[in-house]
């Protein structure tokens, strides 16, 4: 089986079909091909998470953990140290729960306001099977006992419902009034036990409907966890740990565990809890108490309580907790994973170090990027001059860039500038060569946009206002004005083509002559033109925001004309940070944050990609080059898709990683403060 063929049977897998060049993609799954690429960071230990862990799971001697920087991470037990990290979304997860007996954990993605997302991934495959909506409150996620089901409880319409584990169709359950916080089946998935925040215990038959049960438990327990055969209940009041007896509601222990965090494992025996304790003096370790209860057997109905041990943590604080079999583990809020030993201390996992790359542009053969502590460096835009051929060396440097972020290139030149409200006025720069700050782009305004063409700059700033740039003298050629103006781009030497909001009658594209100030509207059936887009080819590209149902459509420009407006492509939803970019003539985009593809004519082709997801896509000749979601960047060839290389940054070296091994190297920095000429 070749490549395209395996690449079509995973699609086929995910549920991705090919379509027409002109296609709508209500639901597009991320397809993960980076095991295809048959190469990685060779050699290179992934990173922890950026941000607090969320949530773990476990599977052997396997951990999962996922974090408020939307991506999931592997840890290895045996090995202590981190094993695979690849991102699943830009938003926060915020619960997880494992699937029995497979590879698969069901996560939620929150923003905290009006996007609740439920999706299932494979994490040895790395493949999303599907995902669900929701546009309220999800209070409980898990699988049944034998992994059939999802159960989602949410605060909409539906209350509780049940989704198959391998398509995601929803079984609303009729007859229960009100949102469980705590939801499990037995292990025949016939019946299944409900807790409601006013302590109302209930057992129902799944096959009827019928609510066999009902039971006065203590209120507001939460989190709720069932272990001992199904036949006790733990859950934490906010000041104690709560055990009960699930036959009768009785509570059998009560413990102090004020602000514990609680866990125990299908058909485990034991239910552990970590308490803080409240720390004097500067507070460099934090302390936490170990404790729990163990039944005395399945079916039994007395326990013991486990012994109260005490855990440091030097300068971390517990987010997410997990026992398991093979041990009791948590997450910190600095992004760490570790596990607790008998003896009560915690060893943190092994992790690697990364800086990340946060922005980088293309200008002939260089490639320019700004890393996380805001230094600006120069790379070669060919991988294959990283130093692998004979007599090419190669030592970037980077240099102070204070107060910049953004790049934006042309004819081998860069702008460096910035979108906040106050700021230096842009610089343009070159290797070697002396920077220049251009004066006369000195808006009042936030820059919203720059590009470059022919020795012509672009700026537009927040109000609306444009102007053209000569880049040799720094003088401005031409100005304008338009309102509601939202990105801008050159159309070619003699126009350019705003998007814009499309109030009052506008079209959502105006192109303007800025040799003589000519305005030709491009009407399209769209409230906003959001991005404008040239590639290196001459083709111009838009993207604009429908109504009714409201989606995002690609589409080609011509400055010239109002009616060669060509719809490429459109998919649901209102999207505005999807990547865009066009090598060897066709473009390349990911809808909805997710994999990168090329439309192509017999369908989409995903380009293979590294540990990220794309956050922008540049043309790089006869690849495109990415930068993900990890800091990193990798070349996929523009043609099939295929990753090329991956690029990584340390403090003090580099890796660039091929399908025959790995390159290393040095970086120097340089430590001149970064003060362009005038």
């Amino acid at each position: 089986m070749n490549g395209r063929e395996k690449t079509a049977e995973k699609m086929k897998a995910a549920g991705i079909f090919r379509l027409p060049r002109i296609a709508y993609l209500a639901l597009i799954p991320a397809l993960f091909l980076s095991g295809e690429a048959a190469f990685g960071l060779a050699g290179e230990m992934p990173g922890p998470h950026r941000g607090a862990v969320t949530a773990l799971a476990g599977d052997g001697d396997l951990i999962i953990s996922a974090g408020e920087d939307g991506f999931l991470e592997l840890w290895n037990i045996r090995d202590g140290g981190a094993e695979e990290r690849f991102q699943i979304g830009f938003i926060p997860v915020t619960a997880m729960a494992k699937q029995p007996g497979k590879t698969r954990v069901c996560v939620l993605e929150s923003d905290g306001f009006t996007l609740y997302r439920i999706s299932v991934w494979d994490y040895r495959e790395k493949i999303r099977l599907f995902f669900l909506d929701f546009g309220d409150p999800v209070s409980c996620l898990g699988y049944s006992a034998g992994g059939r089901f999802i159960i989602i409880a949410h605060s909409g319409r539906a209350g509780l419902l049940l989704a198959d584990s391998e398509t995601g169709e929803s079984v609303p359950l009729s007859g229960i009034d009100g949102t469980p916080v705590f939801a499990a089946t037995g292990p025949s998935e016939r019946s299944m036990v409900t807790y409601f925040g006013n302590g109302r215990l209930s057992y129902r038959d799944l096959r009827t409907g019928d609510e066999r049960e009902a039971l006065a438990a203590p209120p507001r327990l939460s989190p709720l966890v069932i272990f001992g055969g199904n036949r006790f209940l733990a859950g934490l009041d906010g000041e104690s740990l709560v055990i009960l007896d699930a036959v009768n509601a009785e509570i059998l222990e009560k413990r102090e565990a004020k602000g514990a965090f609680l866990s125990a494992w299908p058909g485990g025996e034991q239910v552990h809890s970590l308490a803080p304790v409240p720390q004097g003096g500067n507070g460099e370790e934090r302390i936490y108490e170990l404790s729990g209860w163990k039944a005395n057997g399945t079916g039994r109905k007395g326990g013991t309580p486990i012994p109260r041990r005490r855990v440091g943590l030097a300068g971390e604080s517990v987010t997410s907790f997990l026992s398991t079999e093979e041990g009791i583990f948590f997450g910190t809020d600095g992004g760490k994973t570790g596990v607790i030993g008998e003896n009560g201390r915690a060893r943190i996992f092994a992790s690697g170090e990364r800086k990340r790359i946060i922005e980088a542009e293309v200008s002939g053969e260089t490639l320019a990027v700004i890393t996380e502590d805001g230094c600006l460096g120069f790379l070669p835009s060919d991988f294959s001059r990283f130093g692998g051929s004979p007599g090419v060396s190669f030592s970037p440097s980077f240099r102070p860039c204070p107060g910049y972020t953004r790049l934006s290139g042309g004819g081998g030149e860069f702008v460096l500038w910035q979108t906040a409200a106050r700021t230096p006025p842009p610089v343009l720069v070159r290797e070697g060569f002396p920077d220049r700050a251009i004066e006369e782009a000195d808006f009042r305004f936030p820059l919203r946009s720059v590009s470059a063409l022919d020795e012509k700059l672009l700026f537009l700033d927040a109000a609306g206002n444009t102007a053209v740039i000569d880049a040799r003298t720094g003088k401005r050629i031409f100005s304008f004005s338009a309102a509601g103006a939202i990105d801008a781009a050159f159309a070619d030497g003699e126009n350019i083509i705003l998007g814009r909001s499309a109030v009052s009658g506008n079209g959502a594209f105006l192109a303007v002559n800025i040799v003589n100030g000519e305005t030709v509207p491009l009407y399209l059936s769209a409230r906003t033109g959001v991005r404008v887009y040239r590639g290196s080819g001459g083709a111009v590209y838009g993207a604009v925001i429908e109504e009714n149902p409201r989606k995002t459509v690609i589409v080609s420009l011509e400055a010239r004309a109002q009616g060669k407006q060509e719809r490429l492509f459109e998919y649901d939803g209102e999207d505005t940070l999807f990547a865009l970019a066009e090598s060897g003539g066709e473009p390349a985009l990911n809808p909805g944050g997710g994999e990168a593809f090329l439309p192509g004519k017999e369908g989409p082709l995903f380009l293979e990609r590294g540990q990220g997801l794309p956050v922008k896509l540049l043309d790089g000749g006869s690849f495109f080059i990415t930068l993900d979601g990890e800091g990193g960047l990798s070349w996929q060839d523009n043609v099939t898709g295929r990753l090329l290389a991956l690029f990584s940054l340390t403090d003090g070296g580099w890796t660039l990683a091929e399908a025959e091994g790995a390159s290393r190297g040095k970086i120097s920095r340089d430590s001149d403060s970064f003060e362009p000429s005038q």
